[in-house]
């Protein structure tokens, strides 16, 4: 993936969809609060609840909501709906209805569960007549997801085509856990003799959770009686074979029309009891081969059938597709049995192979990038009437020259190579044509995409062609010889190549920001590739549906299948798969969720395996600091590991750039620039110098700066990066505006408001013109705006400016998100200038509690809150209250910074003026002494002038207090500093000519 692009907000000394009304049928009316969850409409309802859709104000989604059905709220419905949330909350399975939440709605009880937009399995059977293929196709998934709750020790009891969904997007996830309990549990039964779980009617026994609980009573029917293994009828023990019967009741079913066991009520069971089956009528939709295998799932004795769900699934898999990488290796090696058997047949058949393989380079590149295809990507991209399209398009076309060139060279350079080793260097030859044949189906897919352009894909589309690896990644023979060697078998080969296309087309849709589409297509590619039995292609399609899992704010599963990822690719051999899932695990881990100890452990594997790569011994030399650090100086060399091997410098860089984006959400700014500068140097030197991940690395460099205060080196790094990308995007382009933003940012902090206002007025006209009024980019621009506005005391426009980004924030990302925070902490600070301080202290409070909630009390983002709390209890004259405030926000900035950090003197100086007022003036002395010295070294005008008046006021005081009028001359060349320093500003406005004018009534009074 190429370098992320993002927007940051930058925030100086601030805080950096309509379900309408009306109701459904009788039920909850449209709106009704459940929770925090909003009713949208009903669904429908089963056997013990209905299902509404409702959206999640919080993380703004819509889910189904099932509450316990009105006339059924006893203590046994409740616990029923109860272990259901619990059952299903213990699996993560892609085939199974994830749970969110659960709760109490009055005397009802509600589960909040993943909303699956499609229709149960049963009404799609019933929709048309199914090829069985589709249909064991969806009842396999299916079967995965039974299997996932049999490994996680649960039954569930009522498997029926009812209680599996179907999503639009291909997804089949088994649904209702409402009957589920631990394996081994007695159930009761409709004649049973009771059936409770460690006691009797009479004596039950307290449980010690609703999961355990035993809700059934005597003569009460649970579960389908239809779908019923006998053991259940019985009141027996149901264990996973009970679940197993079910499954082949209902794929039977499917199959044929009608159940294997006829009548209803005690007809079926009888049935069922007796192991009375009826055979199909119709054989065409009832493959021969399927008799047996669900004959046996469908035994009466529960020790006849197969020991596992695994076994039942790896019976029906149909025989053509049940390949696996041991069969690959026996067909591979019954390739090179034939060709030994006579040398001259065996040189005919190699050389033959070798003409099939090298030729028809030039028609391949043809058939990826032609003159047709360059022309559909022109129009569709100056269709969208982007601004930046034309320019777009211009890059873009070159890039595709350039690389496919070079896919060529490749190409011919592999088949030379081969001809001049002869045929040992046969399955070198296949395996290096199969990267190329990958790496050109990236093209393909890509051009594709561009070809139907809109301005989301225009946007990225110099991102994407830049995140292509690059073809001389097919020349690492040692990475391609570690892994598993791909098929030989015709059949197997095209299995793969038509699996490798779809690969690239769901690449292509990560890399235009195509998330939603994406993660749909890459959970059907992890089934699909599951199929193959080829361990790279497994490994490949988990790490790519980990990255769009992340991508679309799923980091819990993207966890998962990023760790299974890393498993897979080592059981393949796949060692760049295995690098870059640690990496992307990594960054799950710290950026995404602030879970920094443990992204540690991936950091220094993604550094060993990186090592490797390059060919160095395990542990010669690190990437990073010692064990269990991220970040840190690093102890290897600069210049790149690999080199050009498999991208590696590339490699590397991401590496260095994502360990960046880790340190700087958890406030180690210093170590976040040094890994930042790293991944700089490292595309400099791979990319050249005019490259546009150069140009965004350059930006996230100038972010670092600015975190660490470094005024003027930040603006350098801006403007070195605005230069940069209007040439190489063009000067529409939003990445520019991104840049011009963050410059307005640094003008702003360096006190030149009228060039920092007119540079967010310039990045807000761009995007809104590239990217419309209402997106999070926009929402930033409005933002910086407010704070320069603020400060130039312009309030009233700076306060329009905050609450129209709110809002957009507000409706894009939620209620509790950290930029929505940084909206309200800079609406209390506009507040506060005017003087509604009351107000102010809500909107603050409000900040605080979305902070306290995302990244803890302790962090950087939360100091600021904290410090404007203090401020406005200050100015409020209540300084007790405002003094916890102060020493909190002090020590959390100076646990982050370290204690010589101009942030740390602001702070000193906030702190001292709270204590100054409550008379405190020998503590006040040393501490702004402190802050002084830090500021001297380097720091803005404004901070240093602010610390050098309150020091003046403080001596002063101190003599007043001691009859010692010693300090007075050094309090009043204090004052007349900082008043020269504010003058020296130039016309100020706000805050500044409010504190200059301060100052010099202050002078006037004591001269």
């Amino acid at each position: 993936m190429g370098t992320e692009t993002a927007t940051v907000d930058l925030g100086g000394r601030r805080l950096g969809g309509d379900i309408g009304g009306g109701s459904g049928r009788a039920g909850l009316a449209r709106g009704t609060a459940v929770g925090r969850y909003q009713i949208v409409d009903r669904l429908g309802e089963g056997g013990m609840g209905v299902v509404y859709a409702a959206f999640d104000p919080e993380l703004d989604r819509k889910v189904a909501l099932k509450l316990l059905r009105p006339g059924r709220e006893e203590e046994s419905g409740r616990l029923r709906l109860l272990r259901e949330a619990q059952a299903a909350a213990r699996l993560s399975h892609p085939n199974v209805v994830t749970v969110h939440d659960a709760g109490l709605f009055g005397e009802q009880v509600f589960v909040a569960l993943e909303l699956v937009d499609g229709p149960t399995l049963r009404r799609w059977l019933g929709e048309a007549r199914r090829p069985w293929r589709e249909v064991l196709e969806r009842f396999l998934a299916a079967g995965r997801g039974l299997a996932a709750a049999h490994a996680a020790g649960l039954v569930h009891r009522d498997f029926k085509p009812d209680n599996v969904l179907l999503g639009r997007d291909g997804r089949v996830k088994v649904a209702d856990f409402g009957l589920v309990r631990p394996a081994g549990e007695l159930v009761a039964a409709e004649g049973g003799s009771g059936g409770w779980l460690q006691g009797s009617p009479a004596s039950p026994v307290s449980p010690p959770s609703p999961l355990e609980a035993t809700v059934t009573r005597e003569g009460a029917v649970v579960g389908t009686p239809a779908y019923m293994a006998p053991e259940q009828l019985r009141g027996g023990v149901a264990d996973a074979r009970s679940d197993q019967f079910s499954f082949c009741v209902a794929l039977w079913e499917a199959l044929a029309g009608e159940r294997p066991f006829a009548g209803r009520g005690a007809a079926v069971a009888s049935a069922i009891e007796k192991g009375d089956i009826r055979e199909p009528e119709d054989q065409r939709t009832f493959p021969g081969w399927l008799r047996p295998v669900l004959g046996r799932g469908l035994a009466t004795d529960p020790a006849a059938r197969y020991p596992a769900m695994d076994d039942l699934l790896a019976a029906l898999t149909p025989p053509a597709a049940s390949s696996s990488a041991m069969r690959w290796r026996r067909l591979g090696t019954a390739a090179v049995v034939l060709a030994a058997a006579g040398t001259a047949a065996g040189l005919t058949l190699f050389h033959a192979r070798q003409a099939d393989l090298c030729g028809g380079a030039g028609a391949k590149v043809a058939g990826a990038w032609n003159g047709e295809r360059r022309a559909a990507l022109h129009a569709a991209f100056t269709g969208t009437g982007a601004p930046f399209a034309a320019a777009a398009a211009t890059a873009v076309e070159r890039g595709l020259d350039r690389y496919t060139a070079a896919w060529a060279g490749e190409h011919r350079q592999a088949c030379e190579a081969t001809r001049k080793r002869g045929e040992q260097s046969e399955d070198l030859l296949d395996r290096r044509m199969l990267c190329l044949d990958q790496r050109l189906g990236e093209v393909r897919a890509l051009v594709d995409l561009f070809a139907h352009a809109d301005r989301q894909v225009v946007e990225r589309s110099v991102a994407a062609l830049g995140a292509l690896p690059p073809a001389a990644v097919c020349a690492d023979l040692r990475a391609l010889t570690a892994r598993v060697p791909p098929p030989r078998d015709p059949a197997a080969r095209a299995r793969l190549a038509a699996f490798g296309a779809e690969l690239s087309r769901v690449r292509a849709l990560r890399e235009a920001g195509k998330y939603a589409d994406g993660l749909a297509a890459a959970r059907r590619l992890r089934t699909r590739a599951e199929g193959l039995g080829y361990p790279p292609a497994l490994a490949e399609a988990l790490l790519l549906l980990g990255e769009l899992e992340e991508l679309a704010g799923e980091p819990g599963p993207a966890t998962r299948t990023l760790a299974a990822a890393v498993a897979a690719a080592e059981a393949a051999g796949h060692d760049e798969v295995k690098a870059r899932a640690a990496i992307a695990l990594m960054g799950n881990l710290g950026q995404t969720q602030a879970r920094f100890a443990e992204a540690r452990p991936w950091q220094d594997f993604a550094a060993a395996t990186l090592s490797r790569l390059a060919g160095e011994r395990p542990g010669s030399e690190r990437l990073a600091a010692g064990p269990g650090e991220v970040g840190g100086p690093a102890t290897g060399r600069d210049a790149g590991l690999a080199g050009s091997r498999l991208g590696g410098g590339r490699l590397e860089a991401d590496f260095h750039d994502r360990v960046a984006r880790v340190l700087e959400a958890d406030g180690r700014y210093a170590e976040a620039l040094a890994e930042a500068e790293r991944a700089l140097a490292l595309r400099r030197g791979l990319l050249g110098p005019g490259h546009p991940e150069v140009g965004s690395t350059l930006r996230a460099t100038g972010l670092m700066l600015y975190r660490l205060g470094r005024m003027e080196e930040a603006r350098r790094r801006f403007e070195e990066a605005l230069g940069l990308q209007r040439v190489a995007l063009g000067p529409d382009h939003p990445e520019v505006a991104t840049i011009v933003d963050n410059l307005g940012t640094v003008l702003y902090s360096q006190g030149h408001l009228d060039e920092a206002v007119a540079h967010h007025r310039r990045s807000l006209a761009l995007r809104e013109r590239a990217l419309g009024p209402a997106s999070l980019p926009v929402a930033d621009s409005l933002n910086n705006l407010g704070n320069a506005l603020d400060n130039s005391g312009h309030y009233a426009e700076a306060l329009a400016s905050y609450r129209r980004s709110l809002d957009i924030r507000r409706r894009l990302l939620g209620e509790h998100h950290v930029a929505v925070a940084a909206s309200l902490g800079n609406m209390g600070t506009v507040l506060i200038n005017q003087r509604r301080l009351p107000e102010a202290f809500e909107y603050h409070k409000q900040a605080l509690a979305i902070l306290e909630r995302t990244v803890g009390r302790d962090h950087p983002k939360a100091a600021t809150t904290l410090h404007n709390l203090a401020s406005n209890l200050l100015q409020q004259g209540r300084f007790r209250e405002a003094l916890p405030w102060a020493e909190e926000s002090l020590a959390v900035v100076e646990k982050a910074q370290g204690p010589d950090h101009p942030y740390v003197a602001e702070e000193l100086v906030a702190l001292a003026d709270v204590e100054r007022r409550l008379g405190r003036t020998r503590q006040v002395i040393p501490r702004l002494e402190r802050a002084l010295a830090i500021l001297e070294k380097e720091s803005e005008p404004w901070s240093l002038a602010r610390a050098r008046f309150a020091l003046a006021q403080a001596l002063w005081e101190a003599a007043d207090d001691q009859i010692d009028r010693r300090d007075r001359p050094r309090a009043l060349r204090l004052a007349e500093g900082a008043r020269e320093l504010f003058r020296g500003m130039g016309e100020l406005a706000g805050q500044d000519r409010v504190a200059l004018a301060e100052i010099e009534a202050w002078l006037g009074a004591r001269r």
